[in-house]
C-alpha cells in the first residue's frame, strides 16, 4: 500500500510539472489559480440536504447578482456625467464608448386639439359640481396648477408621435435600459450585468496598474502609451496625455 501511494504521488508530481507551467502561461493572474483551488474544496451533498443546498445556492446567487447590478447601475449613471464638456475624451476607460446622443426633435407647428363630445360632457359635469360647491377646492387648486404649467402643457402638441429611446443620453447607456414598451420595464439601466464588456470599464479595472481595454478579435488587454503588435482602429482617440500621466503616477 505504501508503494502504491508513493508511486501515485510521483505520477501526480510528474503530470503537475508538465501542466502547471502551461496553466500559468494561459492564466497568469493569481485570481484564476485561487479560483481553481477554491473549487477543489467544494463538496456536493448526496443525501436529503440536496434540495436545501440548491435553494441556498440560488438565494445566495440572487443576492450577490442583485447587489452587483445595483452597483453597476449607479456607476453607469455617474458615467453619463462625462458627456458634459466631452469629458469622456479624457477618460482612460470610456473614451472608446459610443457617446452619440439622440435629441428630441419637436414639431414646428402647434396643432390644435379638438375636443370630442365626451370631453365636453366631462367639462360640463365638472362645472356643475363646482357650481354646487362639491369640488370647489379641488377645482381652484387644479386651475392654479394649470396656469402655472400652462406653457409646458401647450408644448405637448410639439412632441413627435414616436419619441426616441431616452433622448439626451449616450448610446452606450441606452442599450442598458429597457424600452417603455417592454413588459419588464424598469427605470434606469436594468439590463446591465457583470458579463457585459461595459462592466470592467465601469469598475475602472486595471492589469498591472494599467487600464483594461477590449479589442475585437483579441479580447481584453491593457492600454499602454506605446505601439504594440495589436493595432487599434481608433488609436487617434486614445487620451494619450492622460495615459502618460497615469503611467507616471503608477511609477512614482
Amino acid at each position: 500500500l505504501m508503494t502504491y501511494c508513493a508511486n501515485d504521488v510521483i505520477a501526480t508530481h510528474r503530470v503537475l510539472c508538465k501542466l502547471f507551467p502551461m496553466y500559468l502561461s494561459r492564466f497568469p493572474h493569481p485570481v484564476s489559480l485561487a479560483g481553481v483551488l477554491e473549487l477543489g474544496l467544494t463538496y456536493l451533498p448526496v443525501n436529503s440536504n440536496w434540495n436545501q443546498y440548491i435553494k441556498d445556492c440560488d438565494e445566495t446567487y440572487s443576492d450577490l447578482d442583485g447587489e452587483a447590478k445595483l452597483i453597476l447601475s449607479q456607476l453607469a449613471e455617474q458615467a453619463c456625467q462625462l458627456l458634459h464638456n466631452e469629458e469622456y475624451k479624457k477618460h482612460l476607460w470610456f473614451w472608446d464608448q459610443d457617446w452619440h446622443v439622440r435629441n428630441l426633435a419637436l414639431k414646428k407647428k402647434v396643432t390644435k386639439k379638438v375636443k370630442n363630445k365626451n370631453e365636453s360632457k366631462i367639462s360640463i359635469a365638472t362645472d356643475i359640481q363646482t357650481a354646487n360647491g362639491d369640488t370647489q377646492d379641488e377645482s381652484s387648486e387644479y386651475k392654479q396648477l394649470q396656469n402655472k404649467f400652462k406653457d409646458l402643457i401647450e408644448m405637448k402638441s410639439l412632441l413627435p408621435v414616436r419619441t426616441p429611446h431616452l433622448p439626451g443620453y449616450p448610446a452606450w447607456y441606452t442599450k442598458l435600459c429597457p424600452k417603455l414598451s417592454s413588459l419588464d420595464w424598469g427605470a434606469g439601466p436594468q439590463l446591465i450585468s457583470t458579463g457585459m464588456q461595459i462592466a470592467p470599464k465601469l469598475l475602472s479595472l486595471t492589469w498591472k496598474s494599467m487600464p483594461l481595454h477590449y479589442v475585437q478579435g483579441h479580447g481584453w488587454g491593457m492600454l499602454v502609451p506605446f505601439k504594440t503588435d495589436i493595432e487599434l482602429d481608433n488609436s487617434e482617440d486614445v487620451p494619450l496625455e492622460q495615459l502618460v500621466l497615469h503611467c507616471q503616477n503608477v511609477q512614482s
